[in-house]
Formats: C-alpha cells, sequence, structure tokens
C-alpha cells in the first residue's frame, strides 16, 4: 500500500516511525508546509517524492491513502481535497476546527465509498481499552471520570519547540480526546449526555482561551468533569481518574495504570505503541473495505458534544 503523509513535523515523524512496523506499506510522498524542512524529512526517511503542495503529492503514482498529520485548520480542506482525488484518509484529530465542517466530511466520506478514519488516540492506548472493557462487562461501575490535560502554549510554538503559524484550539484539540473517550466509554447516544463548560479569559497574544472546565453527565448519573490548561509550564501532562464503585484507577498518558493502592495494574510502551494501534486499524479497514473503529461517522457524535460545548461556554 503506498502512502502520503502531509506534515513534516512531530505528529509526521510520529507516523513515519510507526508505519516501519507495519508490514506491505510505502510511504512515497511526503507533503509539508516548510520547503526546508520538508526537504530534510524526507532525505532522513528515504521518502523518493516530496513537495509543499499537497495536490501534487496526492497525485503521484499508486498513491493509495493519506495521513494528514497537519494543523487543524488544515483538516477539512485538506480532508476533502484528498476524497475527491479517491485516496482513503486517517486524519489527526480534530476532524474539523466546527460542527459544519465535521458534518460535511462525513457526508462526503459516505458518499465516496473510502475509508476515512480520525486519530482518536485515546480510544487505541490499551490501558484505556483495558477501562473500556470492564465498564462494558460491568465490572466496573462508575460514578465519576476527571480528565486533567496540562501544556505549556502561551507561544505558538510546537512540541518540538518550534515556532508555527496556527493556534491550537483547547476546546477542539485536548478537549476532544476527553469528549471522545467518555462518548465512547458509555455508549449512549450523544443527545443523552449533559454537558457545560467554562473557559478563563482570551489570551492577547493567540486570541483564544487558554484554560478551561469542561462537564458531562451520563444517563446513568455518572459525572464526567475535565480541567484544561495551556498556561501550565512544562511538557505535556494527562491524567485519567475512573472512581467506581468497586475501584478507583489512575491512568497517565502512554505511561501506567495504577489502582487505588498504587499497585500498577498495566504498563504501557508509550506512545509509538499507540500509533501502531492506529496505522494498524486504518490499513486493516482500507484492505478488508469495513469501517474503521473511529470512521468519519462514527466521531462526528463526539463532535456534535464539542459544537453543544461551545455555544455552553461562549453564547
Amino acid at each position: 500500500m503506498k502512502i502520503c503523509i502531509a506534515g513534516e513535523g512531530a505528529q509526521g515523524q510520529s507516523y513515519l516511525k510507526a508505519l516501519k512496523e507495519i508490514g506491505d506499506t510505502e510511504v512515497v510522498s511526503l507533503a509539508g508546509g516548510n520547503a526546508q524542512a520538508t526537504a530534510a524529512v524526507a532525505k532522513e526517511w528515504g521518502i523518493p517524492h516530496y513537495s509543499t503542495n499537497l495536490e501534487g503529492c496526492l497525485d503521484q503514482p499508486g498513491v493509495d491513502a493519506v495521513i494528514l498529520a497537519t494543523p487543524n485548520n488544515l483538516h477539512y480542506e485538506q480532508s476533502k481535497l484528498a476524497i475527491n482525488k479517491g485516496k482513503h484518509v486517517k486524519v489527526e484529530i480534530p476532524l474539523g476546527v466546527n460542527l459544519a465542517e465535521c458534518e460535511e466530511l462525513t457526508q462526503l466520506a459516505d458518499q465516496s465509498g473510502l475509508r476515512c478514519m480520525v486519530a482518536h488516540t485515546i480510544r487505541f492506548q490499551p490501558m484505556m481499552r483495558e477501562i473500556y472493557d470492564r465498564v462494558a462487562t460491568n465490572r466496573l461501575n462508575l460514578h465519576h471520570v476527571t480528565f486533567t490535560s496540562f501544556f505549556f502554549r502561551r507561544q505558538n510554538i510546537n512540541r518540538l519547540g518550534q515556532p508555527r503559524g496556527w493556534t491550537d484550539d483547547i476546546l477542539w484539540h485536548h478537549g476532544c480526546h476527553f469528549i471522545d473517550f467518555t462518548y465512547w466509554l458509555f455508549g449512549v447516544p450523544q443527545e443523552q449526555i449533559e454537558v457545560w463548560g467554562q473557559a478563563g479569559p482570551v489570551s492577547e497574544e493567540l486570541g483564544c482561551p487558554l484554560d478551561m472546565t469542561l462537564a458531562m453527565r451520563s444517563p446513568s448519573g455518572c459525572l464526567m468533569s475535565a480541567t484544561l490548561s495551556y498556561n501550565t509550564h512544562g511538557p505535556l501532562d494527562w491524567v485519567f481518574r475512573f472512581m467506581g464503585e468497586e475501584d478507583t484507577f489512575r491512568v497517565y498518558e502512554g505511561d501506567r495504570m495504577l489502582d487505588h493502592t498504587d499497585k500498577v495494574v498495566m504498563t504501557e510502551d508509550g506512545e509509538n505503541a499507540t500509533f501502531v494501534l492506529q496505522l494498524e486499524e486504518f490499513v486493516s479497514s482500507i484492505r478488508e473495505d469495513r469501517e474503521s473503529m473511529t470512521s468519519f461517522a462514527n466521531v462526528l457524535p463526539v463532535m456534535q458534544i464539542l459544537d453543544r460545548l461551545q455555544h455552553s461556554i461562549f453564547d
């Protein structure tokens, strides 16, 4: 399977590493935003074709699929371009930056018959799958789920410390991870989940809030709370806490799962293992001609919840 990757930055390079572990795939083109950096990454990874023109990369002979590891505000246009060119799509979270974009892309993907998937990463992490399985089999009956996500993004730089030309969105990016897993965990129609939230002041430099709290309630009465901040000094760090009738578990990003006694229940091999699992699902969905676990249609209800939260906070 011949693949084009769009994005020469940190996320694109994570996919390049993971694809080395996926059989019968070949990255034949790299589309980047910075010509010099794109050329350097292509040379390092032995990619035969590269360009700052995504359309030209998609038009390379034999390209079957594209992985869009690009800025949030480009996901809509780039996904639309790729689908219209007949390419299977795996796009980074979020699918779009508003509900209208997400709905249009979902309809386009459904009509195309192509396999289109969003990188809702947390569903693929083995420790989070363990939590999901315990809830699904009634071994963990939840009262409250909390999520904290802390990052330092007062300056417009990526996780490699490099400046970038787009601004992140704390709700539609990091908030989306929390909303997605909790929605998937409870398995009820999105309209049955109550939502509300609040935001801190708008950053003068970035033009958006850097702090947010989100809250939801499932039909069973379980509360779900998130504390998000781009004002925290230090690297990206997130923790889920699951307070159940039977036990309480803490899951740390790409690291470990502990019970209430601090006993290690599971550990994880890190970020790359999760990228591999996502890519295996994407490639398998294409080869088996089936809908993926995080297809555009499967994640649309998550985007509908995000839209409801946005109206709750800003209207």
